[in-house]
């Protein structure tokens, strides 16, 4: 009898005659909690939940195995609308019949039992009220932090460059942490905000395997609240390789919830452009695809940073320091990640003695910029070397490339310094090779010297790492 049910109300929601989340449910909205307006995705995620504690209770697990558990008994359960159940490599994805988008990814479970203790999560946090103010001259700062206090690999650093950042930019930095990590939340503050910085979990639509790139549809964001998410941002799309939803269900892991938002979804919940600002996606996958970039930069996003594929903390965190070092004292982006590549390396710096071709074989993150300037390399094309050329800057600073020692021209007296420090003549700090790098290629050598004497000389009147 329940498979009849659940048959006939497939039926209604496939010819589009059910009831909206509000009215079939006794006026409840988006913003009614998750579990409120989907209980049937809830009840069969704790029995999903329930097995794989079973599992865990093993010395090892087999995720594969873990996969087909789990996809058992959503097949079997009377909460899964019919048809709608599906495998992408090793992780699957189906629709419950109270209309909400649910999805498996083992290898995403398998890298979150890792690190979570998710014993103490407070989840009494109202999301911040989204009031939609003036933009002009855009100095504020968002900081996105789901799992900050429940997963013990988040630490203070993004909330303290946050304000740090801010403090550059005159502004103020709000973050958000756990429930207050909501859709809109995160709308609001890309419309509003110069600098937006996601401190979260990542993942796409595919597993196989230690590969989650090759036959991806999107990449997502990982949200601790559900609050906001519209059937609209869950609705099926046929992409490339396949079905997917814009936003679903990831379940939950102790007292951890995994909601699952990509770009469109993002962007649905915009109501304005955004002020030309930088997005900075410390996630997992974030460039695997376009998933998420291309809707943000649609938007009015000037330039998305994010990773190839699943990068540490800690080779994110030196990325970060470096990066943002070098655009609070005025660089370009360009500038920014070049000296961002000669401090931390050039791929995941927790890896940094493998070879690229290692570091491609294994999986390991690459960093990717999309601006107006540095195009999305192209799916499957992310694990590689990419010289940014991004102008870009968040702070109007006297900071000038080529000025290598500070006295506000650029001069014979540069390259001097600069090609004694070559040949180890000189020491030069921090900054000083910062302005020394005036091709932003990663490195500082003779051709930065010989671009130098080129602009003395009128040969050139500009290096790539002007703005």
């Amino acid at each position: 009898m329940k498979r009849i049910v659940a048959i006939l109300l497939a039926i209604i929601l496939a010819l589009g005659l059910a009831p909206s989340a509000a009215s079939a449910q006794s006026g409840r909205t988006d913003d009614t909690p998750f579990a409120e307006r989907y209980p049937q995705a809830i009840e069969i995620w704790e029995s999903i939940e329930r097995v794989e504690q079973t599992q865990m209770s093993k010395r090892s697990v087999d995720l594969r195995e873990a996969a087909k558990a789990a996809y058992a008994i959503v097949e079997a359960s009377d909460t899964t609308a019919p048809g709608t159940l599906e495998w992408h490599g090793e992780a699957f994805f189906w629709r419950t019949v109270d209309g909400a988008a649910c999805g498996y990814n083992p290898g995403f479970r398998a890298r979150v039992r890792k690190s979570a203790t998710g014993m103490n999560a407070i989840m009494a946090e109202e999301p911040v009220e989204t009031v939609r103010g003036s933009v002009a001259g855009a100095k504020d700062v968002a900081v996105f932090q789901p799992y900050i206090g429940i997963d013990t690999s988040f630490t203070e650093q993004y909330a303290n460059e946050g304000r740090s950042i801010a403090s550059a930019l005159g502004g103020t930095c709000t973050v958000y942490t756990k429930a207050q990590a909501t859709i809109d939340s995160i709308a609001h503050a890309l419309e509003s905000c110069a600098v937006v910085i996601f401190d979260s979990h990542g993942d796409t639509d595919y597993y196989n395997g230690d590969d989650c790139v090759s036959r991806a549809n999107t990449s997502y964001l990982c949200l601790q609240s559900g609050v906001g998410i519209t059937e609209a941002d869950q609705a099926d799309v046929i992409g490339t390789f396949g079905r997917y939803s814009h936003a679903y269900y990831g379940g939950s892991y102790g007292r951890m919830q995994y909601y699952m938002v990509d770009g469109t979804a993002i962007a649905n919940h915009m109501t304005r452009k955004a002020p030309d600002s930088l997005l900075w996606m410390a996630i997992c996958l974030g460039m695997a695809t376009d998933g998420l970039n291309r809707p943000m930069r649609a938007n009015g996003v000037q330039t998305v940073y994010g990773y190839s594929q699943s990068v540490s903390f800690t080779g994110d965190y030196a990325y970060e320091e470096s990066f943002f070092y070098a655009l609070k004292e005025g660089a370009t982006v360009a500038s920014a990640i070049s000296m961002m590549k000669r401090e931390q390396g050039k791929w995941d710096p927790a890896y940094k003695n493998y070879s690229q071709t290692t570091a491609v074989r294994n999986y390991v993150a690459f960093p990717i910029v999309v601006s107006d300037e540095d195009a999305y390399p192209g799916h499957g094309k992310v694990d590689a070397l990419q010289s940014v050329k991004g102008r870009g800057r968040i702070v109007e600073t006297d900071f000038m490339a080529g000025d290598v020692n500070g006295d506000g021209r650029v001069g014979v007296t540069d390259a001097s310094l600069l090609l004694r420090y070559l040949v180890k003549l000189e020491t030069l700090t921090r900054d000083q090779l910062l302005r020394a790098d005036v091709n932003a290629d990663c490195a500082i050598d003779a051709t930065d010297a010989s671009e130098i004497l080129r602009r003395i000389v009128r040969l050139t009147d500009r290096f790539e790492a002007d703005p």
